[in-house]
């Protein structure tokens, strides 16, 4: 049952990656309107952990600074990542940000000083041969710009960067609950994409409104509340499924998904060394995670 429900929160966070590309592909009008759209998915995500949460706020002023820290960094990731959508691969970029596990399996390492298993070094390995891989070709070759490849790295720090944060937060808060903690994060995240989205001075065309807005309300809610039941479900099942089986089989699954509706669905353009890339991206997130 539990590996059932690890692919069904596999598939919601999927939600999220999906929703954005798709607004993107089918309702964007300049691109400043995903910063809109992803302002919006994180306030509804926030209010949904608030709700969950019975409006109960536990944090101390060293989480609230951690909860900000984790808001502002996944600001960053998905501004970045939605980026890499428009210029460069969606089923790649999916794979390298689920392989930033190896970010908190570094700090783990440097500050707490776990140790360091074979496995991990082999995930490592195979991380940093899917970054070789995807360093080789042309643009023409491999649909892939030295932009993208900045942007990807971004997104992989900062979504690193985030678990690292998270496990901070974990190692010295309550078991169970961390809702007030996603909510006030995910308030600080939308309150920084705003700021983005204000900043941004690139307007439609006048009297040009989205092709259907009852479909924005719809991918906003499904984005935010596919982010919502993802964490949801990952804390409850944190604690009942070992993290062997857990960790590997979500993010494996989440890049499958991704991968598999941006091939088929919205008609990436597949290459040999794209296909190499994801493949070896895929091996390194589930031995790292092993």
């Amino acid at each position: 049952m539990n590996t059932v429900l690890a692919l069904i929160c596999a598939s919601a966070f999927s939600l999220n990656s999906l929703s954005i590309r798709f607004f993107q592909l089918k309702l964007m009008r300049v691109s400043r309107d995903v910063k809109l759209f992803q302002f919006l998915f994180c306030a509804v995500a926030s209010c949904a952990y608030m709700l969950a949460g019975g409006f109960v706020f536990t944090l101390t002023p060293r989480d609230i600074l951690l909860a900000a820290s984790f808001g502002i960094l996944f600001a960053v990731c998905i501004l970045a990542s939605a980026e890499c959508y428009v210029c460069g691969p969606m089923s790649v970029t999916s794979v390298i940000m689920n392989s930033s596990v190896v970010v908190p399996v570094i700090y783990s390492c440097a500050v707490l000083h776990e140790s360091i298993s074979v496995t991990q070094i082999i995930g490592l390995m195979l991380l940093i041969a899917t970054f070789v891989i995807l360093s080789g070709g042309s643009k023409k070759s491999n649909g892939i710009s030295a932009r993208w490849f900045i942007l990807v790295l971004i997104s992989f720090f900062a979504n690193g960067s985030t678990a690292v944060i998270q496990k901070v937060y974990k190692l010295s808060a309550a078991p169970g609950g961390g809702y007030d903690f996603m909510g006030v994060a995910y308030a600080i995240a939308a309150l920084a994409v705003f700021a983005a989205f204000a900043a941004d001075k690139r307007k439609a065309e006048s009297g040009k409104g989205f092709s259907s807005a009852p479909l924005f309300v719809v991918l906003v809610l499904v984005a935010g509340l596919g982010s919502f039941c993802g964490n949801g479900m990952l804390l409850n099942l944190s604690t009942v499924t070992p993290a062997s089986l857990l960790y590997p089989l979500m993010n494996g699954a989440l890049c499958i998904i991704v991968a598999a509706v941006s091939l088929l669905v919205f008609r990436e353009k597949v290459t040999p060394r794209k296909l190499s890339a994801i493949a070896c991206g895929l091996g390194a997130i589930i031995v790292l995670n092993l």
